[in-house]
């Protein structure tokens, strides 16, 4: 059988709330499976997002380039982001209703790399044991999440750890979704392969009894904004390319996210990734 897609990407789609000068509507498209979607495409891949979404949510539009389907829900998940001198603060204003194993269509689970990005818990962790032909990659901070009546963002240890961790090729992780060392000790345990980013120093690297450190190229910094999901789609895409190459696949996700950081806006990122593998094919 031939695959319709190359890469498949799994999560919410958010109405991120910003200020009116960022956008006259009030809002920018975001969640991870936004930026993985446009960046998988701008790498090469035939790309398929599957997201859940109110019926006046533009994502298809707001996904373009992308084969998405979209589980109709009363809301769409929204958050807003404030930056501040501490670290970014997270406020949940509305939640989608959840994506489940059956919300996959049969001739999808056969697709090359599969990105599991939740944004909130409201993706089943069973998708984990959906796609048994699969590189699955996990970028499980949506499972690493809770808030209360504020709405206010908590990190938490991941949900579901022992479901997830063991089923996955690869799972991404910033430091700053880490509770402490006793968390990571456990995601070390339970993972085949464990890649935590640290922004301009790179990542490091757990699989096989072995600790890597990868430095990122030195950029000037214009707009980190989705340079998390640029790296983790970036590393899924080149360890399926090299059939596993570890080192590889984290200077190349290094290299692709920092040259999205150096430039203003996603267009600009996409068009920057796509010059980059024109370059490389050359």
């Amino acid at each position: 059988m031939i695959n319709q897609f190359d890469y498949l990407t799994i999560g919410h789609v958010s109405r991120d709330v910003v200020p009116p000068e960022l956008s006259p509507s009030g809002y920018q498209v975001g969640g991870t499976v936004a930026f993985s979607g446009r960046i998988a495409h701008a790498l090469g891949c035939r790309t398929a997002v599957l997201t859940s979404a109110s019926a006046d949510f533009p994502s298809h539009t707001a996904i373009p380039e992308c084969t998405v389907r979209v589980i109709e829900s009363a809301e769409t998940t929204s958050f807003s982001n404030i930056y501040t001198p501490q670290g970014r603060v997270q406020i949940v204003h509305a939640l989608a209703g959840a994506i489940t194993p059956d919300d996959v269509p049969c001739d999808w689970r056969n697709t090359p790399i599969v990105h599991l990005g939740p944004i909130t818990p409201q993706v089943d962790p069973q998708l984990v044991c959906t796609f048994p032909n699969s590189l699955i990659g996990i970028t499980p901070q949506g499972w690493m999440r809770e808030w209360g009546a504020d709405g206010q963002v908590r990190p938490i240890p991941l949900l579901h750890a022992d479901l997830l961790l063991p089923n996955a090729d690869a799972v991404i992780i910033g430091e700053e979704d880490l509770v402490n060392a006793a968390e990571l000790a456990k995601m070390r345990a339970l993972s085949k392969l464990l890649v935590v980013t640290r922004s301009a120093r790179g990542c490091t690297l757990f699989f096989d009894d072995q600790v890597v450190d990868v430095q990122a190229p030195h950029v000037e910094e214009v707009n980190p904004t989705g340079a998390g999901d640029t790296f983790a789609t970036a590393f899924f895409y080149r360890l399926w390319r090299t059939n596993g190459d570890v080192i590889s696949s984290a200077e190349f996700a290094n290299k692709i996210a920092a040259a999205t950081v150096a430039q203003p806006d996603l267009p600009e990122k996409i068009m920057t990734v796509n010059q980059m593998m024109a370059e490389e094919h050359a």
